[in-house]
């Protein structure tokens, strides 16, 4: 007993100030993920007027990022020097420290990039969106992009330079061409698509604002301005999103070709986990439906469903999607 508390004291002491402040750092931004994320999903399955389209794919980010949450301690557990020893002797516990990210980042641009397409049709082409979109082809489109990303994902394990001996840092185990010519290029397509459509989006939105002002539809102007609330609270999941994946493919790429210190890219990663737990306290400035659910359930409200109106469906869809 004594020995196993004096070998517990000894591997703490071994740590480094650096590895210290990442485990708690790490530690700190699990929590905020997690209980962020959940409330998402209990937000939209308990409140009937959540139950939209477009919060189907919020639904599905938000699981991605649950996931990120629940996999932060596989990857603070690196900081202690036994756990370390492990990972960098079992290929396949090292391989998957890596590849339990690479999934959730993977379905979380996926999820970003479908959300961006799906305003940009419902803006540019609204009866047609009406005709085609329902929930259901919503889950399928979500199906498909949770395959893509568990493929694209669990690639290293089957390619990778592991070697016993080698270390578990992602730099040594897994391949270049992986980070560089499939991370880093999935990346800049996927964010170079969202910059498309939320460009389209505000360039209709625009000839539409123009259109309204010469009749003065007062109804227009409305639905307009509120279905522009909605493509703004995307439009920031979006941004924050690029912010903070940003340094973490810099660094990576960096960290291949020129070489970076281990601490300088363990941090920008961990910024890009951070991204992970932003969207929830998104949710709640931006939208009034998901702050009202939240607020419902942190104080163990009852969550009323949606109220009857005298819209269209089309209409009410688009209310439950934005914010006052």
């Amino acid at each position: 007993m004594n020995a196993s508390c004096s070998n517990c004291s000894s591997s703490v002491s071994a740590m480094s100030i650096h590895s210290v402040v990442m485990v708690l750092a790490e530690m700190l931004i699990m929590v905020v993920i997690c209980c962020g994320n959940l409330l998402t999903i209990l937000a939209v399955w308990r409140t009937k007027k959540l139950q939209t389209i477009p919060n189907q794919y919020i639904i599905s980010l938000a699981c991605a990022d649950f996931l990120a949450g629940l996999i932060l301690p596989y990857q603070a557990a690196v900081h202690f020097p036994g756990v370390q020893k492990t990972l960098d002797n079992n290929k396949y516990l090292c391989l998957c420290r890596h590849v339990a990210f690479f999934v959730s980042l993977g379905q979380t641009i996926q999820c970003i990039t479908v959300i961006a397409i799906d305003r940009a049709l419902y803006i540019g082409f609204p009866m047609k969106y009406q005709r085609i979109a329902s929930i259901f082809r919503a889950r399928v489109i979500i199906i498909w992009t949770w395959i893509s990303a568990i493929f694209l994902g669990t690639l290293p394990l089957y390619v990778n330079n592991w070697n016993l001996g080698r270390g578990c840092h992602y730099t040594l185990v897994i391949p270049y061409y992986y980070q560089t010519y499939i991370q880093t290029t999935i990346f800049v397509v996927f964010s170079i698509i969202n910059a498309l459509c939320y460009g389209y989006i505000f360039h209709v939105a625009k000839k539409h604002q123009e259109a309204i002002n010469k009749q003065l539809a007062s109804v227009d102007a409305t639905r307009q301005a509120t279905n522009m609330k909605a493509v703004k609270m995307f439009l920031t999941v979006f941004g924050i999103f690029f912010i903070c994946l940003s340094p973490g493919i810099l660094a990576q790429n960096l960290g291949h070709t020129i070489g970076l210190p281990n601490g300088v890219v363990d941090v920008a990663i961990l910024l890009a986990v951070l991204n992970s737990g932003m969207n929830f306290f998104i949710y709640a400035v931006k939208n009034t439906d998901f702050r009202r659910a939240f607020a419902n359930m942190l104080c163990c409200r009852h969550v009323s469903v949606s109220p009857e109106t005298g819209d269209t469906p089309h209409v009410n869809s688009l209310r439950q999607t934005t914010t006052n």
